[in-house]
C-alpha cells in the first residue's frame, strides 16, 4: 500500500511538472537534481547522458529519482 501511494504520489508530481514547471526542466532535473549535481554534473542534457549516467549509479539514489526514472524514459514525456 505504501508503494502504491508513493507512486501516486510521483504520478501527480509528474502531471504538476508537465503542466508548469516555471524553470522548463523536465521531471527528471526536477526530481533528480541533487543526484545529477552530485554524480552526474559532467553530463550534457538533453542527448540522454544524464539518464544513463542516474540508471548506472541506481543504487546511489533517492526513492523518489528512482521512481522517477522508471515513471519517465524514452517517448515518456520530458524525462
Amino acid at each position: 500500500m505504501k508503494k502504491m501511494n508513493f507512486t501516486i504520489l510521483i504520478a501527480l508530481q509528474f502531471l504538476i511538472a508537465q503542466i508548469g514547471n516555471a524553470e522548463g526542466l523536465g521531471f527528471v532535473a526536477t526530481n533528480c537534481k541533487t543526484e545529477i549535481e552530485k554524480l552526474c554534473a559532467d553530463k550534457e542534457h538533453g542527448h540522454g547522458d544524464i539518464r544513463a549516467c542516474l540508471n548506472s549509479k541506481k543504487e546511489q539514489l533517492s526513492v523518489a529519482c528512482k521512481q522517477t526514472l522508471e515513471l519517465t524514459g524514452p517517448g515518456k514525456g520530458k524525462g
